[in-house]
């Protein structure tokens, strides 16, 4: 029995623990643009009484888990680049209870992770800084505590990239355009570095201050990486996403170029030496910059 009929895509189903009602996630597709947020609903078990929980969040929502009681959704959202776990009232009131999940991707700093819930608002969860693949970690009582240290045999004895938040302002429209700057180890602010700026794909995705084999790798071979998320990311809201839509590659090439001139403005930059690379979206900006 087919339950939803959104001109969109609906998924992710899970029933309430009572079985009386299913939450999922989705979107209406009607508009036709480049980018929706993915909203939380609920339903009765029949189908009937859909109601969107989330209407009020201008970010999109994934991989709802019912709480044990059954009264709250946990769902997961990126926030500009970050990923946070939030619980969702059947009336739709919002709580973030976790901020900083990892793991989207290890190769290259996507946002992302895991996590999963049980009695008395306990919350299982992947946690990733820039300096560490993902760990472990668990919320209870209102305290973080990472449970695992997986990693520490292979990296306590090296030194990796410090990994640093740089403002920018896009030279087009000035608007503020998140990028992160990763530092050689060692790193010597009166030296001269080469750079490479590293562009996410989709090009409706968003990087975030996670760990990244790939942006270590480089950082180590001796170069400043930075990242960023121009217009067309997500995590923004929907206006911004956007701002690709019919009409990409475009600026976001100038907010690109803007993270560039801001990393030079530092003093430690080459601007003989730049270099650039990126996958999928990412492969298409690196094309069109060369």
């Amino acid at each position: 029995t087919r339950l939803t009929d959104c001109v969109g895509p609906d998924a992710a189903p899970a029933v309430s623990p009572d079985g009386s009602k299913i939450a999922y996630v989705g979107y209406d597709d009607e508009r036709r643009r480049g980018y929706e947020n993915q909203r939380l609903y609920v339903m009765d078990r029949d189908g009937g009484n859909k109601r969107v929980l989330t209407a009020g969040l201008d970010r999109s929502v994934g991989a709802p888990q019912w709480a044990p009681d059954g009264r709250s959704i946990y769902v997961d959202y990126v926030d500009k680049g970050i990923t946070k776990v939030a619980r969702v009232a059947l009336d739709g009131r919002l709580e973030t209870v976790v901020s900083g999940l990892g793991g989207g991707s290890l190769d290259r700093p996507y946002s992302g992770g895991e996590f999963s819930v049980g009695r008395g608002g306990v919350v299982a969860f992947t946690e990733s800084p820039p300096d560490r693949p993902p760990e472990l970690a668990v919320l209870r009582g209102g305290k973080t505590q990472r449970l695992t240290r997986l990693n520490d045999d292979l990296l306590g004895a090296k030194t990796l990239a410090r990994v640093e938040h740089l403002p920018v302002t896009s030279s087009h429209d000035q608007k503020p355009i998140d990028a992160w700057i990763a530092l050689p180890p060692n790193f010597d602010p009166a030296r001269k570095y080469p750079l490479i700026l590293e562009i996410h794909g989709g090009p409706f995705s968003a990087y975030g201050p996670s760990f990244s084999t790939d942006v270590q790798l480089y950082a180590k071979s001796g170069y400043v990486v930075v990242y960023s998320n121009p217009r067309g990311s997500t995590s923004y809201g929907e206006a911004f996403a956007n701002e690709i839509d019919r009409n990409y590659p475009s600026h976001d090439y100038d907010d690109l170029m803007s993270v560039v001139d801001a990393a030079i403005a530092k003093g430690y930059v080459d601007p003989a030496r730049l270099y650039v690379t990126g996958g999928s979206g990412g492969g298409a900006l690196t094309s069109w910059i060369v």
